[in-house]
């Protein structure tokens, strides 16, 4: 019974521009991440290198928090936000500093692979729908 839920568990894989298709999950291979933060990887299915962060980031590659393989220019090929904050809905990120040019959102509680290769240069906690 337990593996047929499992295998019925589906992850939220997020495709350029925000939309999101349903790819079977990944648990086992998932890397940690704390509750209340988005974690980025350079890997897919939360593999690789982490990035983490709590609070919103008009600038993910300088400033008090920095990621230093975005820095140089790695795009993340998962993500896995483990928010839990009632009144907020997702994490959006941007190809722009202060929050210019969405390129995706991934709700609260969910993870899953990216494929638009492009670094996300800011991020925020967002209380709309990601979709």
């Amino acid at each position: 019974m337990i593996a047929t839920l499992k295998r019925l568990l589906l992850a939220l894989t997020l495709v350029g521009g925000g939309t999101l298709v349903a790819a079977p999950a990944q648990a086992s291979t998932w890397g940690s991440c704390m509750d209340g933060y988005v974690c980025f990887y350079t890997g897919r299915d939360g593999t690789g290198s982490k990035c983490i962060w709590d609070i919103a980031d008009p600038d993910t590659t300088s400033g008090s928090f920095t990621c230093s393989w975005m820095r140089n220019g790695i795009a993340p090929k998962s993500v896995w936000n483990n928010g839990y904050t009632y009144y907020l809905t997702g994490v959006a990120y941007y190809r722009s500093t202060n929050y210019q040019g969405r390129i995706g959102c991934t709700p609260q509680r969910s993870r899953g692979n990216l494929v638009s290769g492009i670094v996300p240069r800011s991020l925020r906690w967002i209380d709309t729908a990601c979709g």
